[in-house]
């Protein structure tokens, strides 16, 4: 046994009896401990999820299981928990609503994310260099997308994002693989370099989004098409790449401000 989660045992013995799990890896935190001690609990044959309502930090940091079921009861998922695991497939259940920064980052077996409708919230980094990631099925619950949460996921060959979203953070899809994204019109915002070095990216549609910062598509060399509905209001010059930007646009010819934004960048227009 770790001799820093043997100490922390015997510090902490009533917590362990009275099955406080959540104040006890609070305290292993401070020690860096966390996941040794998820391992010896494991071994005694006590499972501390039983007794929380969240997934602690760190709570299996690389650990080399290729298989983890989230209890049904889990309402968030702790920063790192998961981080740098061995995990295959994954299932979120309803009840979570939030997983946390670097819950899932560098799990580079993982292959298939499944999300129950109820998660709200996906934190920076979530899913960060996930390199072979391949199938992530996002919930109609979810409003927020935070900083780089799929950056660097290459085999991220397909994604839907649900009607209910309303942000999405810079890099968020930074280098992922597929060819085509659809954004809906629920989108407020798109931060900076969300979709940067997308280089299988041909087509977009982009319903929503008032706000597009700059440089949302460098490095899409081969994205073709953008389609726009009626709504676009605040676009930071730079979204596309400057070099290679996209061959055709297709606008309602009532959106006289991305008419106005295309006409400035002598892009070539088809009206809708």
């Amino acid at each position: 046994m770790n001799k820093f989660v043997k100490k922390l045992l015997e510090s902490n013995m009533e917590l362990v009896d009275s099955n406080d799990f959540e104040q006890l890896y609070k305290e292993a935190r401070k020690s860096g401990v966390s996941t040794d001690l998820t391992v010896v609990l494991q071994q005694a044959g006590i499972n501390p999820l039983e007794y929380m309502n969240k997934i602690p930090a760190s709570f299996a940091n690389g650990f080399t299981n290729y298989e983890f079921d989230i209890p049904d009861h889990i309402t968030e998922i702790g920063d790192e928990a998961f981080m740098n695991s061995s995990l295959k497939e994954i299932t979120i259940k309803s009840a979570c609503k939030r997983v946390r920064s670097s819950a899932f980052a560098y799990c580079n077996l993982l292959q298939t994310v499944n999300f129950e409708p109820g998660c709200v919230k996906i934190d920076s980094g979530a899913f960060y260099n996930c390199s072979f990631l391949k199938t992530v099925n996002l919930p109609d619950t979810l409003w927020s997308l935070g900083e780089g949460a799929f950056f660097e996921d290459y085999y991220l060959e397909k994604i839907k994002l649900p009607e209910s979203l309303a942000g999405i953070g810079r890099d968020c899809f930074g280098k992922c693989g597929f060819e085509e994204i659809y954004l809906p019109k629920a989108l407020c915002e798109i931060e900076a370099r969300a979709f940067q070095g997308c280089s299988n990216l041909k087509k977009v549609t982009i319903l929503g989004a008032d706000i597009l910062y700059e440089n949302i598509f460098r490095g899409c060399k081969k994205l073709e098409t953008v389609v726009f509905g009626d709504y676009g209001s605040d676009f930071d010059d730079n979204i596309f790449d400057e070099q290679d930007p996209p061959k055709e646009f297709y606008v309602p010819k009532t959106n006289k401000y991305v008419l106005d934004y295309c006409k400035e960048h002598n892009f070539n227009v088809h009206l809708t």
